[in-house]
């Protein structure tokens, strides 16, 4: 109840096992059943909403039972300014709680509960134990039961009145059992308590489940318990360097329950793979093979880069004391290390991410696309001056799929470059409209999950939706400019993305689609290009590095 001002400096605030004390039923009380313990937790603040901090040794608990007085206790709650009050209900009848905090009561009246003798627990309220279970020598197992009184009403705060009889093992085994058990009542649903325990020795055991010394169920609890199944593997691959596309396999070995190999097996087990983001990747596909006698191997493909655990049971019992776990670097595909850089047109990154080819870029007839990639080793290496190491095969829409380095290669502009060290550009110039797929090789190997993807359109496709009037012309234009730092030096091997640009018409227009080239690979001299659809083509050019202009420049593109 909300107490009123009866000491000074404390306001006191008083609730009941979390919930507002009930002013209206004071002379009534609370009921509890014997043997629980009863429970108040007292707010105190300081008149002002702040929690009053109280030493402990201020306050007295007096609890009136059937048989007498005796003390009850009190211990700080879960925040400043909260206290919780406890007593014992050993017998049937009223108790009346007084709490004192230097002498004087903090409430006008004293705090009343009834306890009485429960009722047996309804016998259809009791957990459907089922057939036995099987658990694993030493390992923990769960029950929950619901215990309702004879009306159907929850029990609450009874978990001391449980008591449980182990049969078939001898007394020590009983009294092992007993000592492991432990029993909590589930606070997010009243009246259902789990129950949990271990048996730390092999056999066939039936657990009996007794309330207040009452049998709760004809039915005992059967478990099956057995010696751990062994097993395994060989060694995980955290620290190994594995890519995208790799196959991931390790084998386990199993044996039974008296030590010999487990055969014939493969159907029993059950693997589980938690990926990256700790969720169970139920939609990676797995196989599992028996090599030989008691020995299985397991594969699978991981389809995004970080760390994957795999865990291994056979009919729900883990095989495997740790999980086999394996890193996968998103960055290496096919045994090389690669890196997309937003450079020309498109990025590896945004083309090919999660391995997986999103919104193709659009190009048109005659225009030159390209994606550059950054080549390491696996050790983190450069890969220099490997050329002709690579392999490009384009898919076309009309010639089928055409080879870098051969004549018909050469018609459709397919070349390698390595602009910087470890840096190469693979480059296509679109000659029918269509869709383009690239597939890179090195060393005769893809070195990607799947090929990338490139829209050719026409320009009067491309320009229909933006033309004004039919008469409207177009142009290739090239701008060129030197790049120097805030020292005068030169800046080398920069693209599109490394640059600011604006490049508006003589409407205000901004003008999106352009691209920025070193014109001779470290000269610090660029151009920039783009195509001009406009009568009269008249633009205002401004071009920044590193908040520096390099260029600012107005002119017509028809001039």
């Amino acid at each position: 109840m909300n107490g009123k001002v009866l000491m000074d400096p404390y306001f006191v605030r008083v609730t009941a096992n979390a919930k507002p004390w009930n002013n209206e039923k004071k002379n009534q009380g609370r009921t509890i059943n014997v043997g629980e313990t009863g429970s108040i937790e007292l707010v105190l603040d300081d008149g002002s909403g702040k929690a009053a901090k109280i030493d402990l040794s201020r306050f007295k608990i007096k609890v009136e039972t059937p048989s007498g007085e005796e003390a009850g206790t009190i211990k700080e709650g879960s925040s400043s300014g909260r206290y919780i009050v406890n007593f014992n209900a050993r017998a049937a009848g009223s108790y009346r709680i007084t709490v004192y905090l230097d002498g004087r009561p903090v409430q006008s009246d004293p705090f009343l509960f009834t306890a009485s003798k429960p009722e047996p627990p309804a016998q259809n309220k009791v957990a459907d134990v089922g057939n036995a279970k099987t658990i694993e020598v030493g390992s923990r197992a769960t029950l929950s039961i619901q215990m309702n009184n004879a009306n159907g009403t929850p029990i609450r705060n009874g978990a001391s009145g449980f008591r449980f009889e182990l049969k078939g093992g001898n007394d020590s085994q009983a009294a092992q059992f007993s000592q492991s058990v432990n029993v909590q009542e589930n606070n997010s649903k009243e009246g259902e308590y789990i129950i949990s325990f271990s048996i730390g020795f092999a056999g066939t055991f039936q657990i009996f489940i007794y309330y207040n010394n009452q049998l709760i169920s004809k039915d005992p609890f059967n478990f099956r318990v057995v010696s751990s199944l062994s097993g395994d593997s060989n060694k995980s691959k955290e620290d190994a360097v594995l890519g995208l596309g790799d196959n991931v396999s390790f084998d386990v070995n199993i044996n039974d329950y008296d030590g010999k190999p487990l055969t014939g097996g493969k159907g029993a087990l059950q693997v589980i793979i938690l990926g990256p983001d700790s969720d169970n990747n139920s939609n990676l596909t797995y196989t599992v093979n028996e090599t030989s006698a008691g020995q299985y191997s397991i594969s699978f493909t991981p389809k995004t880069g970080g760390v994957y655990k795999v865990f291994v049971k056979n009919n729900g019992i883990n095989v495997l004391s740790q999980p086999f776990i394996v890193r996968i670097d998103s960055s290496i595909i096919g045994g090389i290390r690669v890196q997309g850089e937003k450079d020309v047109s498109q990025s590896l990154e945004t083309v090919n991410k999660n391995a997986g080819v999103v919104n193709a870029p659009q190009f048109y007839i005659g225009q030159r696309m390209s994606i550059a990639l950054d080549m390491k080793d696996p050790q983190g290496q450069k890969l220099k001056a490997a050329e002709n190491r690579f392999r490009i095969e384009l898919e076309t829409p009309s010639s089928g799929r055409i080879i870098s380095g051969t004549a018909q290669g050469k018609e459709y502009g397919l070349e390698i470059k390595e602009k910087q060290e470890g840096k190469y550009e693979m480059a296509f110039l679109g000659s029918k409209v269509g869709t383009y797929r690239m597939f890179i090789y090195f060393d005769g190997k893809l070195i990607q999950v799947n090929p990338f993807e490139f829209n050719v359109v026409s320009r009067d496709d491309r320009q229909r939706k933006q033309a004004p009037n039919p008469n409207e012309t177009e142009r290739d234009v090239q701008v060129t400019f030197d790049a120097r730092d805030d020292k005068g030096a030169f800046v080398i091997g920069k693209s599109t993305r490394d640059f600011e640009v604006s490049l508006t018409d003589e409407k205000g227009n901004q003008v999106k689609e352009y691209q920025i080239e070193e014109q001779t690979k470290g000269s610090g001299k660029y151009a920039l290009k783009f195509t001009s659809y406009k009568v009269g083509g008249t633009y205002s050019l401004i071009i920044k590095f590193n908040g520096s202009t390099l260029a600012k420049k107005s002119f017509n593109a028809f001039a």
